[in-house]
């Protein structure tokens, strides 16, 4: 870690598993992959309504920009959100989300967003 530029860099692969999901969290230097692997939908309610979900992905896209970090997340194969300081929003993303997060396949990220496997 280097204080004075704020960059924090990171290796290795985290494997979390429960009967609810099963994540793989991967750190490559200033990139961290969150791959959701399986989601229990019948037992895992929406993540959030809208206005907490936005002022989560704000403090998170924050924080990430402080590290100089990119989050990636991926579910079902393909890259959901880029959060973090190489996101490149749409006008709309910027007004919805945040100036920080990049949304990659809005249809699986909806359906994601309101607890849909299909």
């Amino acid at each position: 870690m280097d204080k004075q530029k704020n960059i924090l860099y990171a290796e290795g692969l985290l494997c979390i598993k429960s009967d609810e999901m099963e994540v793989e969290v991967q750190f490559e230097s200033d990139h961290i992959y969150l791959n959701l692997i399986r989601l229990n939908f019948k037992n895992v309610s929406p993540f959030f309504k809208l206005i907490d979900f936005r002022k989560t992905i704000d403090n998170i896209s924050n924080k990430l920009l402080f590290w100089k970090l990119d989050l990636i997340l991926s579910w079902k194969g393909s890259e959901l959100i880029l959060i973090g300081k190489n996101a490149n929003p749409n006008r709309m993303q910027k007004i919805i989300l945040s100036e920080n997060v990049e949304v990659k396949n809005f249809r699986n990220f909806v359906k994601l967003f309101r607890g849909k496997s299909k």
